[in-house]
């Protein structure tokens, strides 16, 4: 517990499983490290100064502009914030790069997203090149959606609730700030409850 009283634990644990999960899918793409941003300040220090700014835009701005905050950091075209119910995935939050007003359906089979693979096993998935994945073989968005990094989204009973996720046609990776940020993200979406 830090002195604030935040667990980190669990936000650790959920860190080595996503560590893990993008450095198969780096080992699967072939690449050992995604290159290093050009900045001056340090890894810790990029992260700190984007989540302040996630958090104020989230407080000023609401979850919508936060996340797309974090989008834009990023070489993935979508992100969404998706919550389960039962079979069903249902896009609260749904940001297109390309389509600010683009809006997915509104509930679809959970099957027919990469979101299938954490609602089965409560972990983190990634995929940097899903048509090269063996993972992936046989999904229905294996020819559509090249790249998913996707982490669990608990609700305050501890049960998966839903998914936060970046995804594109195109292959892409995530490096460490922006993998920081993401598990960042879903914390506080967890904290505050998975909104709609």
């Amino acid at each position: 517990m830090t002195k604030s009283g935040f667990d980190l634990e669990p936000y650790l644990a959920r860190k080595r499983e996503l560590d893990e999960a993008i450095e198969r899918a780096r080992r699967q793409a072939g690449a050992a490290q995604a290159p290093a941003p050009a900045a001056r300040l340090s890894t810790a220090q990029q992260v700190e100064v984007a989540q302040r700014l996630f958090t104020r835009t989230l407080e000023k701005d609401g979850l919508r502009s936060a996340l797309y905050s974090l989008l834009r950091k990023t070489d993935y075209r979508y992100a969404t914030l998706f919550r389960f119910d039962g079979t069903l995935n249902r896009a609260v939050i749904h940001l297109d790069r390309q389509n600010l007003m683009a809006e997915l359906p509104q509930a679809f089979p959970i099957a027919q997203s990469y979101c299938q693979y954490i609602k089965d096993s409560a972990r983190p998935f990634v995929t940097a090149v899903a048509s090269e994945d063996e993972a992936t073989v046989g999904h229905a968005k294996r020819d559509l959606f090249d790249a998913y990094c996707g982490i669990p989204i608990l609700a305050p009973d501890g049960t998966l609730a839903g998914s936060l996720c970046y995804y594109d046609e195109e292959p892409r990776q995530l490096d460490e700030v922006q993998l920081e940020l993401l598990l960042f993200a879903a914390t506080k979406i967890e904290e505050t409850g998975l909104p709609g």
